[in-house]
């Protein structure tokens, strides 16, 4: 098993290099400027999911990749683990 020092800098490094990769992201072109009156057009939203829908998002994730770690670590069975990939396709 790692020990534990070497999970936090890895994660450390993860995180930082996100953040970075976030902090980069910008709009990198002015909107134009058009000689005649021309409007841009409204940005239409869609209307967000309801909350319950990201929590059981997040919920069926959590258990995929716990039980896909368990499989791996504990059972040590690429079978498993490929039957796994498969329902995840099919429930996708």
């Amino acid at each position: 098993m790692f020990p534990k020092s070497r999970i936090l800098k890895f994660s450390i490094i993860t995180l930082t290099l996100l953040t970075a990769v976030y902090a980069y992201a910008q709009q990198r072109f002015p909107r134009p400027e058009f000689e005649h009156e021309h409007h841009a057009p409204t940005i239409l939203l869609p209307e967000p999911d309801h909350a319950l829908v990201d929590v059981l998002d997040v919920a069926i994730l959590l258990a995929v990749l716990s039980l896909t770690a368990w499989f791996i670590l504990k059972k040590r069975s690429r079978k498993y683990v490929q039957q796994t990939r498969g329902r995840a396709r099919v429930i996708k």
